[in-house]
């Protein structure tokens, strides 16, 4: 499946979900949990998305340094199990 069908696959089941964002790199791995992630556009050169997080985070510090990042999308189910540790994200 070409990268555009897979991206738009995949959010065509991002309508109201929770995603773990991590990162990984010469900056150490990272992640947080978000609500606030939406696709862009798929009809780039890289599919895009938007994800809103603390530009304070660790997580977002982590993203900057490493250059990359990885959205995972969890089901209902799979969100319940999530914990929040203070000031995490």
């Amino acid at each position: 499946m070409a990268l555009r069908d897979q991206f738009l696959a995949s959010m065509g089941n991002a309508a109201c979900t929770v995603s773990i964002v991590t990162t990984d790199g010469t900056a150490g791995r990272e992640g947080a949990t978000v609500s606030a992630m939406s696709s862009v556009s798929a009809d780039t050169p890289q599919p895009t998305l938007l994800v809103c997080i603390n530009e304070t985070s660790a997580t977002v510090q982590a993203i900057k340094v490493n250059g990359v990042f990885c959205v995972n999308l969890l089901r209902d189910v799979s969100a319940t199990c999530l914990i929040k540790r203070p000031g995490a994200g």
